[in-house]
């Protein structure tokens, strides 16, 4: 018997990876894979599900990436950077995830017990290190920074000589912020909300809302004693500084000109790019009843449900800031002021 724990699909890279995406994606159609459309699979790159693989619309795997497993599912618009390595039994990555250049996901031995799930729009930092011998879920919009590394086996010396090994499950609730050089050890559960301070060892459950810090890391306020809650008229002028930048962004990388116009309570900022393109705008407004639909708005307050069904049939672009949630469909434009949003802890689902 040979089971073989090859780290590296060094012949799948040479015979598959080398090949164009559309060949790829023709040749993992033909063995039973759900791909839907706009999915881009990089060069070098090597996707391989022994029993089912399901990609969603609008992702992309960037070069020289390896993905290796039983179970493959990948939500939509999904970007999985170049370098990165997954190779777990069960994979289950939610829409908008971003997993970064060089972090590798894998499990010590495969077992049916391995499997990591991944839910929408979480950010994984590179040089993070993640062992799903076990179970190990991250909550929707939280962040696994950089070199970080995740556990759910520990052992090293023999067992049988009285040392300690533990497989145990890894639990990271919704929005949960890991900055980076935390450790995390297995059986440990971090409740939504809670922050976890740089170098950290965390080896014991973190409740919900706590800032917690050291080694082992201990709760040493709760989120009401470090959040500071802002004013709606404070939340206005932060985003106005927050638009700003993103114009002066766009002038420096894109060959933009901006200006500002309507300053007063309902400021827009009227975008002209290079090459002789129409112009763009971005407008913020308080209450969606007072959107230009000629604009993509960012709106402070909730959208409700039957207006954002009407903008989205229409096309209409458009961010709510108090809902988390913005337009089905986003131009160039609007797909880089989401990203840029993510500069300030601002994430939005989309349908």
């Amino acid at each position: 018997m040979n089971i073989n724990k090859q780290r590296l699909p060094i012949v799948k890279i040479i015979t598959q990876g080398l090949l164009p995406s559309p060949i790829k994606i023709w040749l993992y159609k033909l063995k039973g894979a759900k791909i839907g459309p706009r999915v881009k699979i990089g060069f070098g790159t090597v996707v391989s599900a022994r029993e089912s693989m399901e990609i969603d619309a609008n992702t992309t795997i960037g070069m020289f990436s390896v993905i290796e497993c039983a179970r493959l599912r990948i939500g939509k618009r999904t970007a999985i950077r170049p370098f990165v390595l997954i190779n777990v039994e069960d994979v289950s990555i939610g829409d908008d995830v971003t997993i970064s250049e060089i972090a590798i996901i894998r499990t010590l031995v495969p077992s049916r017990q391995s499997k990591i799930v991944i839910h929408n729009r979480v950010h994984i930092f590179p040089f993070t290190l993640i062992d799903p011998s076990r179970l190990i879920e991250i909550g929707e919009e939280s962040s696994v920074g950089y070199d970080t590394y995740i556990f759910t086996h520990g052992a090293y010396k023999s067992k049988l000589d009285g040392y300690p090994v533990e497989f145990g499950e890894v639990h990271i609730g919704k929005r949960v912020w890991i900055p980076c050089r935390v450790f995390i050890m297995p059986s440990v559960k971090i409740g939504d909300d809670a922050v976890i301070g740089t170098g950290a060892l965390v080896n014991s459950d973190i409740p919900a809302g706590v800032l917690a810090v050291g080694t082992p890391a201990r709760a040493i306020k709760t989120k009401e004693q470090y959040v500071i809650g802002f004013s709606e008229e404070k939340k206005f002028l932060i985003l106005v500084d927050i638009l700003n930048e993103f114009c002066q962004y766009l002038q420096d990388y894109v060959h933009a000109i901006w200006r500002v116009t309507n300053v007063d309570r309902s400021p827009e900022w009227r975008i002209t790019f290079a090459k002789g393109r129409k112009w763009s705008g971005i407008e913020l407004v308080v209450s969606p009843s007072n959107a230009n639909c000629e604009c993509l708005s960012v709106i402070l307050q909730d959208v409700p449900g039957e207006m954002q069904k009407t903008w989205n049939s229409s096309g209409k672009m458009w961010f709510s800031i108090g809902s988390g949630q913005c337009s089905e469909y986003l131009d160039d434009l609007g797909e880089e002021l989401r990203e840029f949003f993510k500069r300030y802890g601002l994430y939005f689902a989309r349908p």
